[in-house]
């Protein structure tokens, strides 16, 4: 029979008994959130998706893109901070339509201050874009430091 164990918060205050449930999951789990944005709501390319707090970053889990087909058009993601940018992802709806998901399995984040946008390119069309994300608080690198490492 398993012991029952307390957990307790940074002030010393028990905060759960755990009577030996053992309970595996990740940060992006627990810490995730979403935004989806229709593009018939983004009236100015690029669009911006996600600010950070502060200094911190962005991190990526996931990325949903589709969109209907046209004789041409894109859509991009990427992190700029209105100097510099990194693309991370771009969907072309040329000809066919676009069913483009992507989990990432390595750590997609951005520079301290980074934002995530969209920029969309080509003939009108019907597209959604979902983005799932982490913002951290922490000070994030700066971008030379962080391009140095990709």
């Amino acid at each position: 029979m398993a012991t029952p164990t307390i957990l307790h918060g940074p002030d010393g205050k028990p905060l759960h008994v755990d009577k030996g449930t053992l309970a595996i999951t990740t940060e992006q789990k627990v810490h995730s959130h979403f935004i989806s944005v229709p593009l018939a709501t983004i009236t100015a390319s690029p669009y911006r998706l996600v600010d950070p707090i502060g200094l911190g970053t962005i991190e990526i889990t996931d990325i949903l893109m589709t969109a209907e087909e046209k004789a041409a058009g894109s859509i991009v993601i990427q992190f700029d901070d209105g100097t510099n940018e990194a693309i991370i992802a771009t969907g072309y709806v040329a000809t066919r339509t676009l069913n483009l998901f992507m989990p990432f399995v390595g750590k997609v984040e951005g520079w301290q201050g980074a934002y995530l946008e969209a920029s969309l390119a080509g003939d009108n069309f019907a597209a959604t874009i979902t983005v799932v994300y982490i913002k951290h608080v922490e000070v994030g690198l700066t971008y030379s430091k962080w391009n140095s490492m990709r």
